[in-house]
């Protein structure tokens, strides 16, 4: 998503701020009435940090294998259909 303008969001008392698409996801995927977590890569991975962040990627099969559920974000549906030839 667009880092123009970017929205933020709050963790443990940090903020951060995020794109576009993960901020819609979020709202999508938030439980309103009780607690629910997130493991997101795009901010548990550390992404400045080349180094760290190769090593954060070798665990990520380790965290999807433990995963009780897993869902993917793809961004929003759109009005027109695709048509694939």
């Amino acid at each position: 998503g667009s880092s123009l303008s970017p929205p933020t969001i709050n963790i443990s008392g940090s903020t951060l701020s995020i794109t576009t698409n993960l901020f819609t996801a979020l709202h999508y995927l938030r439980y309103v009435s009780s607690e629910r977590h997130l493991w997101i890569d795009a901010i548990c991975v550390n992404q400045q940090d080349l180094d760290k962040r190769s090593q954060q990627v070798k665990r990520m099969s380790s965290i999807y294998t433990l995963a009780t559920r897993v869902v993917a974000w793809i961004g929003e549906e759109e009005n027109e259909r695709v048509s694939l030839r």
